[in-house]
């Protein structure tokens, strides 16, 4: 059994707390993870199997002048081999970045995009300084001191060059007729009238909520009179309204009087609900997230990829049969699928392999199941926007619009790291 190492240190070339060095996981060039298992961890080393195909190693690293974020390392775009036997993360790192920024500059210049002078001036720097933390003793803490500078100018290069790019896009691409921008309504009209004065002021675009455990928390016993109130003062406010979810195999999409039920009879259950709100609100409501997280984060009934499969068409034929010009969403959370590297679910360990988000998706659409767009949820994905620009660029690829349907990011990181770690993924 080959073993590899990573050696870790921090800016000043000590070690990294253990609970950043936790976060470390493999995966292929394309961001698929593997299955990670660390076999030691102390003193500035990871050790751990390798996969015997080209990997890529991913961690989150406190950067000082940039923040906390995951960095890749990947050989320059090559990727690592199973025979390497101790790999410098940190070091890898910031030549990965420099690379990667350059790379992608690059691709887009192509579409008659420049960056600024901000950029390059970073790019620069981080170069030069590279440049110097590879004539600088190996393992010493001048080359750590070096590496980690020339880390952060790169960070900053990639996500000031993301921002201006997007800014190049918006102002190219022009105004959007129908574009959509908003949030849950769930604090009307409990809130009171400012509430919904300020909601109106901003959004054009709402959420309603069909969460079945709360929706139908008995058999029979459903709640629509709040949710017609809800549709109502939208369709009076001009709002387009959007429901969330239809099905969803978390404790909140599972009442507890299904609990038990056998998967036919459920599956049976799902699609009578999923038709007869859709066929209700039709014309008040046509956008659906028709199925929530069915790439195994969420999936407390244990079911099968296949089952998942089988349920998430379910939800879209049952969809549009009950509404024709529905649009049908298939909404899917922890983008990144850093979760799979450890069989990591948010109800605890799983004891099979996960799907990412990615699969799970591509499986969809192979399996010629009908929906309209890709729905990404973007909750504090400790990635920068560079990295958040191109996992959207990967996503865009498999051919469907994508909604950002979820968003929350910190202000700030957590100073404690074992607290910041426990955001990041709870069963490390």
């Amino acid at each position: 059994m080959t073993e590899l190492t990573f050696k870790v240190a921090n800016g000043k070339g000590f070690p990294l707390p253990n609970a950043f060095m936790k976060t470390l996981y493999l995966s292929s060039l394309n961001g698929e993870p593997f299955k990670t298992k660390l076999l030691n961890i102390g003193e500035g080393c990871i050790t751990l199997v390798p996969p015997s195909e080209t990997f890529q190693a991913v961690m989150v690293i406190p950067v000082q002048g940039f923040g906390s974020v995951y960095v890749y390392a990947d050989n320059k775009g090559t990727g690592f081999a199973g025979s390497e036997k101790e790999i410098d993360l940190c070091f890898e790192a910031a030549k990965t970045r420099l690379a990667k920024v350059h790379r992608w500059i690059r691709e887009q210049e192509r579409t008659g995009f420049s960056p600024s002078d901000i950029v390059e001036d970073k790019l620069n720097a981080a170069e030069k300084r590279l440049k110097g933390a590879e004539r600088a003793g190996e393992g010493s803490r001048e080359r750590s001191a070096i590496t980690f500078k020339s880390l952060r100018d790169s960070l900053w290069a990639g996500e000031t060059v993301a921002v201006e790019k997007a800014q190049h896009d918006i102002v190219a691409g022009g105004w959007k007729d129908g574009f959509l921008f908003g949030c849950n309504c769930f604090g009307h009209p409990m809130l009171g009238r400012r509430y919904d004065e300020l909601f109106l002021e901003v959004f054009n675009y709402a959420t309603v909520p069909f969460y079945w455990s709360v929706f139908e928390p008995h058999r029979g016993d459903k709640g629509w009179d709040r949710n017609d109130e809800l549709a109502l003062w939208l369709t009076k406010s001009g709002v387009t309204a959007k429901d969330h979810p239809l099905v969803w195999f978390h404790s909140f999409g599972i009442p507890e009087w299904t609990r038990g039920l056998d998967y036919e009879t459920l599956k049976s259950l799902q699609r009578d609900r999923v038709y007869e709100i859709v066929e209700k609100y039709r014309g008040t409501i046509d956008i659906f997230d028709v199925i929530n997280e069915a790439h195994d984060w969420a999936n407390e009934l244990g079911y099968t990829h296949d089952q998942l499969l089988e349920m998430t068409k379910l939800a879209c034929d049952a969809t549009a049969e009950a509404n024709a010009e529905a649009i049908r969403v298939v909404n899917n959370c922890c983008i990144w699928g850093e979760y799979s590297a450890t069989d990591a679910t948010h109800f605890g360990r799983s004891d099979r392999p996960l799907t990412t988000p990615y699969r799970y998706l591509e499986k969809c659409i192979k399996a010629n199941i009908g929906f309209e767009v890709l729905g990404l949820q973007l909750y504090y994905p400790v990635q920068d926007m560079f990295e958040i620009s191109l996992q959207l660029d990967r996503f865009a690829r498999l051919g469907k619009p994508i909604h950002i349907t979820e968003l929350g990011i910190s202000s700030a990181n957590r100073t404690d790291p074992n607290a910041f770690v426990r955001q990041v993924n709870p069963f490390h």
